[in-house]
């Protein structure tokens, strides 16, 4: 197979992998991103995508400094307004492109001239056996089928793109590559650690001797100049482009939370965090090698031992992997650029910023394995490759060989994709799928509930609100849009209650506030409006007239 057919077929690949997201809606996080964000509406805000949280425009503050993907959903906005398909389109475009951009990594990393592979068609199988896996797998689907889950693609994309042109000896480019997809996402920040694992794997001579023979050597200068880039962006982040605490999530003073807590402990101590991740890791591995249990509301029990089953069993796992690796001397010997070490290497630099070195409100989630799972992809490849080359002899019988397997993968892999894709496809379809996979969750009561509301099912919704709140009465949120349900309905004391119980919890929680002044005012209340709203809105009318 030739390198244009390869490509031309992974197009097809993720276009077949994706087209029934066309058909899904936006819900979720697509509020605070996409629907209700006003910097999304007017190319005017530029400076602001640049300068404030990627959720400002819906007026929540964030973490999420993330202007190339502001900018994508302005465009999308401009062409389409709130059309669903035009922003799942999109999506799909980037993760194929992702893919492609993958196989064209792979083939300039293992097309040079004292690359381990004998032939140039083993080079084009691996580099298009991974792409093909990884473009069509469908863990991916939470971060393709999910509207504002863009930026994993889009960062993706232009490490990738930053990688291939690191490689080809075209630093500025790289350089750029690697600023845009810092822009797009945060995790871009491993992409000079990954850079470091191609030069320590591969000795430091990219590129490899230029035209006439002469050396043409990296230098210092340029990985200077990357960790420069790195360096710079860490330094604003901790300090003009900190909006939220990047260093805590969590929005508390750590040191002053009951330590007897889990998660108190887990944001407080960087051995539970480090446990809790092999913990993690064992969900990882069984969902890429095994994903028949796919959802979003993933959660993990911290980990506060050694003896902790999960941790002890992972351990041994990566022990018994490695052992395996070491006596299987033939996996070695036609590999002397060490395909296993460099896919391992570059799953664990790839997820190193959810890993919990830093503590990140969420510990673990499909969407975290997008460019870690290029590693796993890999393994797969190559050991597939190496074990039927060694076994068969025959170029035809290995080609046959190759094709009946990775054939078999891929359908399998696309089929589950697509069915998974339809879990995306409404809000309640995917709220119901949901709780029905993980142990339900006030945030997803709340949610499923507002999918109710929003279509005019308010017994389901009363119901979901009462389930959310019955979970965990700590959020402000259920008792504030059952309020907002009970309204509807002509039950006003009923709301009444319900937004001062959100305000109890909550006394920032400034919805309510506006909600509960205006039924004061309907009431005539003038007075106790005015001590509820003034202290938070002075320019207000009702203030100004005091």
């Amino acid at each position: 197979m030739k390198q244009k057919w390869a490509v031309v077929i992974l197009i097809l690949a993720g276009i077949v992998a994706y087209a029934n997201t066309a058909k899904n809606g936006l819900f979720w996080d697509d509020d605070e991103f996409i629907t209700r964000n006003a910097y999304i509406r007017s190319f005017r805000y530029l400076p602001q995508w640049f300068s404030r949280p990627l959720t400002a425009g819906a007026g929540v503050n964030s973490n999420y400094y993330r202007p190339l993907l502001t900018a994508s959903f302005a465009i999308d906005y401009k062409l389409w307004g709130l059309w669903p398909a035009g922003y799942h389109i999109e999506n799909l475009l980037w993760h194929t492109a992702a893919g492609v951009l993958l196989f064209v990594f792979l083939r300039t990393l293992f097309s040079e001239k004292d690359s381990p592979w004998r032939t140039p068609r083993t080079v084009l199988n691996i580099a298009f056996a991974t792409a093909l896996l990884w473009l069509t797998h469908p863990v991916h689907v939470e971060a393709v089928a999910y509207a504002n889950s863009r930026g994993d693609s889009m960062a993706t994309v232009f490490i990738l793109l930053s990688l291939i042109l690191w490689m080809k000896n075209k630093i500025r480019g790289s350089v750029v590559a690697f600023a845009l997809a810092l822009l797009s996402k945060e995790f871009a920040i491993v992409t000079p650690g990954l850079i470091l694992l191609i030069e320590s794997l591969r000795g430091g001579r990219f590129p490899r001797p230029a035209a006439g023979g002469a050396r043409n050597d990296i230098g210092t200068k340029p990985v200077l100049l990357i960790f420069a880039i790195a360096a710079i962006y860490l330094l604003l982040r901790l300090t003009v482009l900190n909006f939220q605490n990047t260093l805590n999530f969590y929005g508390v003073d750590l040191a002053k939370v009951d330590q007897s807590q889990p998660l108190a402990r887990y944001a407080t101590s960087l051995p539970v965090r480090l446990m809790t991740f092999l913990k993690v890791l064992s969900i990882y591995g069984r969902i890429l090698v095994w994903p028949n249990d796919l959802h979003m509301e993933r959660t993990v029990e911290i980990a506060t031992s050694w003896n902790d089953p999960t941790v002890l069993m992972t351990l041994i796992t990566a022990i018994i992997v490695l052992v395996l690796y070491k006596g299987l001397s033939f996996l070695r010997k036609d590999s002397p650029f060490r395909i296993f070490p460099f896919a391992v290497g570059w799953f664990f630099i790839s997820i190193l910023p959810v890993s919990g070195i830093i503590p990140i409100s969420q510990i673990l989630a499909e969407h975290f394995l997008y460019l870690p799972s290029i590693g796993f992809s890999l393994i797969v490849s190559w050991f597939i490759i190496t074990i039927i080359f060694k076994i068969i002899k025959t170029e035809k019988l290995q080609r046959i060989s190759l094709f009946l397997v990775f054939c078999f993968l891929f359908l399998v892999l696309l089929s589950k994709t697509i069915v998974q894709n339809r879990v995306w496809r409404d809000a309640i379809t995917f709220y119901e799928y949901t709780l029905s996979k993980t142990t339900p969750t006030a945030r997803v009561y709340n949610n499923l509930a507002m999918a109710y509301a929003d279509i005019g099912d308010h017994e389901k919704a009363i119901s979901n609100y009462q389930s959310a709140i019955f979970l965990g009465d700590v959020y402000p949120n259920p008792h504030y849009n059952l309020g907002n349900t009970l309204m509807e309905l002509g039950r006003v004391n009923e709301a009444e209650k319900e937004y001062k119980r959100a305000l109890e919890i909550d006394p920032t929680f400034h919805y309510a506030t506006l909600k509960l002044g205006q039924m004061f005012i309907d009431q005539g209340k003038i007075d106790e409006a005015k001590k509820l709203v003034c202290p938070v809105y002075l320019n207000l009318p009702l203030c100004l007239n005091r």
